[in-house]
């Protein structure tokens, strides 16, 4: 099981769960990203490609989707320095790329940046559907935003509606003794005396996944994040960097359930 905490979080699991009730209509088109600046971080991540590293932005529209990637089209922009160029050969401080869906009308589009970006962290995705759209929070300390189409007025357009909301806890779904770890927590060590905050991380994400993972043991079914799922949510990436440094030549993703 590869530990994706992206689709376990409280915004994902809303948002799931209303896309499968229908609420939000017919899906028309998703986006995702994630920003981060990696500078100081440990030598390895220097240069780094950014769509090398998808997962934490991709993974939610994926699994919305249900669909396998076929093809990518990815570009480059910007320029990092060369010191950081050197280590992987990517110039680009940002990638991004749209991915078609095999027997799918609908295209994702993912970005990502890891150095000189002036942004602010985020790991988000957006849907965009006929009755309702989700956005992701622009600032990670406000609430996302749902969309709503309103009664037909007559008038050019019809009226839009957008309410911010807080996503309910899904610690319901989880054994009763991890339930607490979905959110931030005091937590002493008894044999050192020690105190720090446990628990709460990636949008309660940890408690999920560990609960999947151990569940998919326990019942000998694969995981929710089996090694083909791991793939495609991954090699995409892969695939769309290759096609920013191929100037934008369309890829095909490998058919990872072949190998």
């Amino acid at each position: 099981m590869m530990m994706e905490t992206a689709v376990y979080t409280r915004e994902f699991l809303y948002i799931y769960d209303k896309i499968k009730a229908g609420d939000m209509g017919r899906i028309q088109y998703m986006r995702c990203a994630h920003y981060q600046d990696m500078e100081n971080w440990p030598e390895y991540w220097a240069g780094f490609p950014p769509l090398m590293h998808p997962t934490h932005a991709v993974a939610p529209c994926l699994l919305i989707a249900e669909k396998r990637p076929v093809k990518v089209f990815g570009v480059g922009s910007g320029k990092i320095r060369q010191e950081l160029t050197e280590k992987y050969n990517c110039p680009f401080a940002f990638e991004s790329a749209f991915i078609l869906l095999e027997d799918s009308d609908i295209c994702i589009e993912m970005e990502r940046y890891l150095f000189e970006v002036a942004r602010a962290y985020t790991e988000c995705f957006h849907i965009y559907g006929s009755k309702q759209s989700f956005e992701w929070q622009q600032i990670e300390e406000e609430k996302p935003v749902l969309f709503n189409f309103e009664k037909d007025d007559g008038k050019w357009g019809l009226p839009v509606t957008s309410t911010r909301f807080d996503p309910p806890d899904y610690a319901e779904r989880l054994p009763k003794e991890i339930q607490k770890f979905t959110k931030s927590f005091e937590f002493t060590d008894d044999r050192t005396g020690s105190t720090y905050l446990a628990g709460g991380g990636h949008g309660g994400s940890h408690p999920h996944l560990a609960n999947e993972f151990i569940r998919s043991i326990i019942e000998k079914r694969p995981s929710a994040i089996d090694q083909i799922t791991s793939a495609y949510w991954t090699g995409v990436g892969i695939c769309a960097h290759m096609s920013a440094m191929a100037g934008g030549q369309i890829i095909d993703v490998p058919h990872f359930e072949e190998y």
